[in-house]
């Protein structure tokens, strides 16, 4: 009766949409999962490139503390050294005052070489060794350069990581009219698409000519030659790259007449 065919298609209904619906469950927890690893994947590379940031700040912070180090190292040097020359230096001076001052001229005449050797020699000295200049280079007069690094963060972004798969050419509507070749397919499924190349290549020829690039799943090529077979094909494309080539179609334009 009609009750029964009506109620064997709802039971029918009934039963694809069950099905259905234990399919979305699945997906969803399978979504649940792919969501949940891609966290961990991103939250380890942020890691990761806050670990090599830490280590690059430790290591220019690093060199910066090394060299006032050693400058200061430098200063220090210098500091005692001129210290002691200036202490002797200051002692021989006195020693010669306390010599002038005597009254004894036949002592003085005795040691005159002496002292004025003495002098001479700490002339030299001074001469050589006593710069009026600190021993180490100016203060770092730098600053951190993070225009690259600041741009390189504000670009972070999420690129694609597979290819997508080869689309599929409808072959029930494609059609040549009038030497215009329409081509039309499906998306791929479950993957990132964003655009499609669609390929053209005369029957006889070896290379196929790109005739049309963008996110439509259709395109008419027109003004086609006359009597003339043509093999189509279509590939998609994300930024992970290009799929394979899908199926090919063949079509003919119509006769010259």
């Amino acid at each position: 009766s009609n009750t029964q065919a009506n109620l064997n298609i709802l039971r029918s209904n009934v039963n694809d949409l069950q099905k259905f619906i234990g399919e979305l469950t699945d997906c969803y927890q399978q979504y649940e999962i792919t969501n949940l690893d891609l966290e961990a994947t991103v939250a380890a590379q942020f890691d990761l490139l806050i670990n090599q940031l830490q280590k690059k700040k430790d290591k220019m912070l690093s060199d910066i503390s090394n060299q006032q180090r050693e400058q200061l190292e430098n200063l220090s040097l210098q500091n005692n050294s001129y210290k002691q020359k200036l202490e002797e230096a200051s002692i021989l001076v006195n020693f010669i005052d306390e010599c002038l001052k005597t009254n004894d001229c036949a002592s003085y005449i005795q040691v005159a070489d002496s002292l004025n050797t003495k002098i001479n020699d700490s002339l030299a000295i001074w001469k050589d060794e006593i710069v009026y200049e600190a021993a180490v280079e100016p203060p770092l007069d730098v600053v951190l350069d993070s225009k690259i690094c600041q741009k390189a963060i504000s670009d972070l972004c999420f690129i694609q990581k597979s290819v997508p798969i080869q689309p599929e050419i409808i072959a029930d509507e494609c059609h040549m009219s009038n030497n215009n070749l329409t081509v039309c397919w499906r998306p791929p499924k479950n993957c990132q698409v964003d655009g499609y190349i669609l390929e053209l290549m005369e029957d006889g020829q070896t290379k196929y000519k790109e005739i049309y690039r963008g996110k439509e799943c259709k395109y008419t090529a027109r003004n086609l030659h006359f009597d003339t077979t043509y093999n189509a094909r279509v590939r998609a494309y994300n930024k992970a790259g290009i799929s394979e080539q899908s199926v090919e179609i063949c079509q003919g334009t119509t006769p010259k007449g």
